[in-house]
């Protein structure tokens, strides 16, 4: 499950994985998702569509039966969704914040919950593998969120 491949970086690691053999759900808060889907069918890969605002816990959930209904099980599931707002900050509204943070840590939080569902974040195979740590993030994402207040300076 690949997630925000409507376009650019995401559609491109879909289409990857397409030519490397995995069976792809081309997932995006769009129907653009569908088009990606068709190109990767269209050359000889599997995919399938499918639209979610994974900012809704419901919705993020969904994706993933989506995706075990169409292939049997989630071997990956890769969180790209970002959106960034270009602003000072003190022109930026609370609205395009909370936006922010709802796509690029609460989707993903909640994307990691319904591909955790049946515990398969914790159920790694191979050499290379990592299992994620909501505490750790959480503290990351705090600290993180700090340094920009700590730059900004009023006039």
């Amino acid at each position: 499950m690949v997630r925000s491949t409507a376009r650019g970086i995401g559609a491109a690691i879909a289409r990857r994985f397409a030519r490397e053999g995995a069976a792809v759900l081309v997932a995006a808060n769009e129907p653009l998702v569908e088009q990606v889907a068709g190109e990767i069918t269209a050359a000889g890969g599997t995919a399938a569509p499918f639209v979610a605002d994974v900012t809704d816990p419901a919705q993020a959930a969904r994706l993933y039966d989506a995706a075990e209904q169409h292939f049997g099980r989630v071997d990956v599931s890769v969180q790209n969704a970002g959106v960034i707002t270009i602003a000072r900050i003190e022109d930026m509204t609370e609205a395009e914040w909370d936006k922010v943070l709802a796509v690029t840590t609460k989707g993903v939080f909640l994307c990691c919950q319904g591909a955790d569902a049946g515990g398969g974040l914790h159920q790694v195979k191979g050499e290379r593998s990592f299992i994620v740590d909501p505490h750790a993030a959480l503290l990351r994402l705090a600290d993180a969120a700090l340094h920009p207040a700590d730059a900004f300076r009023r006039g």
